[in-house]
C-alpha cells in the first residue's frame, strides 16, 4: 500500500534526512513499518520556533516528504493552498489512501484534491476546534477575533460533519467522546484508536520510590488556555496553605507566538505567592522527556475542553507515575476513577489538590494506580497502535464494496 499523510506541521530537511515534531515523527514511523511507501505532506517552517520543533529525525526510509509552503493564517490557508494544487494533485494520484489529520485548516482543500485525484480518503480525527474554543470563549471577554473563530469554527464544524457523511470515508477517532458523537451522524463504520508515542522499549521495569516532601508534580503538553493550567497553579496555593511542600515542573510550549499564555500564568503566579512553579520548555518525545516522569512524583493533565486521550498518561503509566486528570473528552471512557488515575471535574483547583493529598497519604491507593496503569499502557505502544491503523486501511481499501 502506498500512503499519504497530511497534517498542518513543520519539517525541515538536512542532509536528506527528515525532520518532524517528535510525537508526530514516532507515529509516522510507526505506520511506515507496514506501507510500502509513506508520503507525508507537511509544510516549510515559517520561523525558527517551528524549526526548532521539528527535534525527531524519521527513521525508515521508505518515507517521502512532499514540502509544501509555509503556513498562513488559518482563515486564508484554504485559499493560498491552491498555489500548489497541481503539486498536491499529482502526488495524490499515486497513493492508494491519503490520511488526514484533523482538525485542520486545509480539511476541505485536501479532501476536495483527494476526491479529484479519485484517491481514498481516511479522516484521522483527533478533536474538536468547536468544543475547545467553547470554554475560552465564554470565559473571556468578547471580541472581534474571538468572534471571528466562534463562526470560523462552526463552520468548520458543519464542513467536517457533511464529510463525515459521506458512506465512502474510512473514518478513524482517538477520542471516545467524539466517537459516540460520529455515531450519531456517520454513515459507516468509525474506528476507534488511541494515540500514543510509547514503544516496547520505553517502558521501565524497575520499581519507583517517592518521598513526597516536597510532593512533585509534573505537567506535560502545550501550554493555552484550555489546559487548564491555572486552575493547577491556584491547587497549589491550596497545597500550600494545608502546609504540603510542593514544586510543579510544566514542560512544554506556548503555541500563541508571544508567550502570552505563559505570561499571564507568571502573574497569577506572583498574585498568588508562590515561587514553586518553573517552566522547563519543550522537550524531545523519548529519553529526555521521560527524564522529566522518572523525576516527579504525579503527572496533572487539568484540562478543561474536549481532549482526545492524551498521549502524555501513556508515556506516565510507562514510567510508573500516577496520574491525576479532569474527566473531560476521551479520558473517562479510558481510565477508570480509583483504577487507573484520580479523574476530578475540570475548573476545580480544590479537587486536584485533595487529589494530590491522597496519594501522598494512601500508599496502597498509590502502589494500585501505578499497577494498573502501567498493564493498560503496555497494550497500547505504537507498535500496536499503528499494525491496527493499517490494517482498517488495507482491509477498507480491499472491500470494494463498501466503496
Amino acid at each position: 500500500m502506498k500512503l499519504g499523510f497530511y497534517y498542518h506541521k513543520a519539517v525541515v530537511i538536512k542532509n536528506n534526512d527528515i525532520y518532524v515534531p517528535s510525537y508526530i515523527g514516532v507515529f509516522l514511523d510507526g505506520l511506515s513499518e507496514y506501507v510500502e511507501e509513506l508520503v507525508i505532506f507537511f509544510h516549510k517552517p515559517k520561523d525558527e520556533k517551528e524549526m526548532k520543533e521539528c527535534d525527531y529525525k524519521l527513521k525508515n526510509k521508505n518515507i517521502k516528504v512532499i514540502v509544501l509552503q509555509k503556513r498562513q493564517h488559518m482563515f486564508l490557508r484554504g485559499f493560498l493552498a491552491y498555489k500548489e494544487y497541481f503539486k498536491i494533485l499529482k502526488q495524490l494520484k499515486l497513493l492508494d489512501v491519503i490520511v488526514i489529520r484533523t482538525p485542520t485548516p486545509l480539511l476541505n482543500f485536501f479532501y476536495k484534491s483527494a476526491i479529484k485525484s479519485k484517491t481514498k480518503v481516511c479522516l484521522y480525527i483527533v478533536g474538536d476546534y468547536l468544543d475547545n474554543f467553547k470554554p475560552i470563549y465564554s470565559q473571556n471577554k468578547v471580541s472581534i477575533k474571538n468572534n471571528l473563530l466562534l463562526v470560523y469554527y462552526y463552520f468548520f464544524n458543519k464542513k467536517l460533519n457533511k464529510i463525515i457523511n459521506k458512506s465512502t470515508n474510512i473514518l478513524i477517532t482517538n477520542n471516545k467522546y467524539i466517537l459516540n458523537n460520529l455515531k450519531k451522524i456517520a454513515k459507516n463504520n468509525i474506528y476507534f484508536i488511541p494515540s500514543t508515542t510509547l514503544t516496547k522499549k520505553d517502558f521501565i521495569n524497575e520499581e519507583r520510590k517517592f518521598c513526597f516532601d516536597p510532593v512533585k508534580l509534573l505537567y506535560v503538553g502545550r501550554i493555552e488556555e484550555s489546559k487548564g493550567l491555572d486552575v493547577l497553579i491556584k491547587s497549589l496555593k491550596i497545597l500550600k496553605n494545608r502546609g504540603i511542600n510542593n514544586e510543579l515542573n510544566i514542560v512544554g510550549w506556548d503555541p500563541s507566538g508571544k508567550q502570552k499564555t505563559i505570561l499571564k500564568l507568571k502573574q497569577l503566579i506572583d498574585d498568588l505567592n508562590i515561587n514553586n512553579v518553573k517552566f522547563h520548555g519543550r522537550k524531545k518525545a523519548g529519553k529526555e522527556l521521560h527524564s522529566f516522569y522518572k523525576n516527579n512524583d504525579i503527572l496533572i493533565v487539568p484540562t478543561k475542553g474536549n481532549e482526545g486521550f492524551p498521549r502524555v498518561i501513556w508515556e506516565a503509566f510507562s514510567q510508573k507515575i500516577p496520574v491525576i486528570a479532569t474527566n473531560v473528552g476521551g479520558i473517562p471512557f479510558i481510565l477508570e476513577h480509583k483504577v487507573h488515575a484520580l479523574l476530578v471535574k475540570p475548573n476545580n483547583a480544590t479537587e486536584i489538590a485533595e487529589s494530590i493529598i491522597s496519594l501522598k497519604n494512601d500508599k496502597q491507593l498509590l502502589f494500585n494506580l501505578i499497577k494498573n496503569g502501567y498493564e493498560l499502557a503496555l497494550m497500547n505502544t505504537i507498535e500496536k497502535r499503528s499494525y491496527e491503523f493499517i490494517q482498517i486501511l488495507k482491509r477498507r481499501v480491499n472491500d470494494q464494496k463498501n466503496f
